[in-house]
């Protein structure tokens, strides 16, 4: 590839770009190259200036699956040894899964500044650019039928839509016939309706484009339909943050911001500083990730400027009492509503979303202006239109809307008020029926931190053990599931009722998933 330039990368030394010949391609089709190394100089800048300022943090992986000589079974490897498996070829498909916030979509950046002036890189969002355009059922990738996946990548390398005929050859000439790297994030996000169609695309766009590389984002419970994928070679996982490194972590903090000295106190004093043993490595359950750090901390110095006793009495332990004071902390000062107005807005809006996509599993939750006026005239706001004006611009949702809608800052608070529609639905249903209407929301629970939250609600704790069943239907690692039920669960006396009554009704054995669900709660259970 030729346009050539010089790019700081991510490590801060400069490097010189080598794109396609310009003698290679005409001079119209030279602009998405000469787009694409403006895009890797600029992202190369950034993130050599995050590294600068000590917003770069290092990222550990640990290898789960592997094929071939690239790195052994449970080795822990750094994104410069991914890097160089990726260019050399010895790694050819690989699937990254993290826990929601901790890194994934800054490691996918940082890995893109570190390979795009040698190794072209596209990045596709999975449930924007592609799970969203393709049809809910009967999708079929036979034939000459266009690949979604490959459109996507060449739309994204700015390839003009008259000149993306059969949308590969388009692709694979901007990017001169090499092999290329597609980094193809939010899969978790991607709706149960299209998930399968969106799996086959990313199958055939490997069949179809034998030098791309493929980097798959995902959250754990990783589902079992990744199984389709059989290209894929390796897994590896970012890690969760141990209890040394938030030490580490909130000592740097507290360098550049005197109050966090006396966050570890506040935490300590609400329990969020809980520790467990998870694979070997002692952890903090509720600060696994950079966002359960920076909501913990946000909540903690909250909690310094908040005197009122009734403050403690709200939080329980659980995920879920967690987020719900993390949602009132992100309103700006004098938004018009009272915090059970705010949750009832944010709840019907949710269930709004829920209905509309009904049988869809669809957990990327966006709202319109009108949609939540309506929902601020049912719980009687003074003035509905203000009150959506500034939760819009508040810190739960995203700085940009999409079209006339918006969607939230974080998957994470989508994933809480879909648990708390679920939580309401059971309370609807008769009581001896509540954790069979459970089992029938199984499929929420892959790839998401619904369960996480829902076991920290009132009817998910009762139903642990057919949440636990769920989590063990998706077969994924044991490691996984026990974080999912740790991070979820409050402390004390509900905490010991509810591994005491899973332990009771999966004592029978009589269900497919008892053993691993009853080895599942015996984990948890253990001291």
């Amino acid at each position: 590839m030729s346009c050539s330039g010089r790019q700081p990368q991510a490590g801060g030394s400069v490097t010189k770009v080598e794109l396609v010949p310009k003698s290679a391609l005409g001079r119209k089709r030279t602009q998405p190259l000469i787009q694409y190394g403006a895009r890797c100089y600029d992202l190369g800048a950034r993130m050599a200036r995050r590294k600068k300022a000590g917003k770069l943090r290092p990222i550990a992986l640990r290898v789960r699956r592997i094929q071939g000589g690239f790195a052994k079974l449970g080795e822990r490897i750094d994104e410069r040894r991914l890097a160089k498996g990726l260019r050399s070829g010895a790694v050819r498909s690989a699937v990254v899964v993290g826990l929601g916030g901790v890194g994934k979509s800054t490691f996918a950046k940082a890995l893109e500044a570190l390979v795009c002036s040698d190794l072209p890189t596209v990045r596709v969002d999975l449930n924007r650019d592609v799970g969203q355009r393709l049809p809910r059922a009967g999708h079929t990738l036979s034939g000459p039928e266009p690949n979604a996946v490959l459109a996507a990548a060449a739309s994204a390398l700015g390839v003009p839509p008259d000149a993306r005929q059969g949308k590969l050859s388009a692709a694979a000439r901007a990017l001169g016939g090499g092999p290329w790297l597609l980094l193809l994030d939010s899969l978790d996000e991607v709706s149960d309706a299209q998930h399968s169609a969106v799996l086959k695309s990313v199958q055939d766009a490997l069949a179809r484009s034998p030098k791309a590389r493929v980097l798959l984002f995902t959250r754990p419970p990783v589902s079992t339909p990744l199984a389709q994928l059989s290209a894929i070679t390796t897994v590896v996982e970012i890690e969760p943050q141990t209890c040394q490194t938030v030490a580490t972590t909130l000592k740097d903090w507290a360098k550049r911001r005197p109050a966090v000295a006396k966050v570890p106190a506040v935490l300590s004093r609400l329990g969020l500083d809980r520790r467990v043993q998870l694979g070997g490595r002692c952890a903090h359950p509720h600060l696994m990730t950079w966002r359960d750090l920076s909501v913990a901390t946000r909540l903690a110095r909250w909690r310094l400027g908040n005197a009122t006793p009734t403050w403690d009495k709200q939080f329980d332990g659980s995920r879920a009492s967690l987020y719900r004071l993390y949602a009132l902390d992100r309103l700006p000062a004098g938004i018009p509503g009272s915090p059970r107005q705010l949750l009832g807005v944010l709840d019907d809006l949710a269930q709004g979303h829920m209905q509309a996509k009904v049988g869809q599993q669809a957990r990327a939750i966006t709202a319109s202006h009108a949609e939540c006026v309506a929902a601020g005239q049912r719980f009687k706001l003074t003035d509905p239109a203000a009150f959506c004006r500034a939760l819009f611009r508040s810190r739960l949702f995203a700085k940009k809307p999409q079209g006339a809608r918006i969607g939230f800052r974080n998957q994470s608070i989508a994933d809480w008020l879909i648990a708390r529609q679920l939580d309401h639905q059971l309370g609807n249903q008769p009581k001896a029926s509540r954790c069979d209407a459970v089992a029938r929301h199984d499929r929420r629970f892959r790839s998401s931190e619904i369960a996480a939250f829902f076991v920290g609600m009132p009817h998910g704790r009762a139903c642990l053990a057919t949440v636990a069943r769920s989590l063990c239907a998706t077969r994924s690692d044991h490691l996984d599931l026990v974080r999912t039920l740790e991070r979820g669960l409050p402390w004390g006396e509900l905490r010991t009722q509810a591994l005491g009554r899973a332990s009771q009704v999966l004592a029978g054995g009589r269900h497919n998933h008892d053993a691993c669900a009853k080895a599942l709660i015996a984990s948890v259970a253990r001291p």
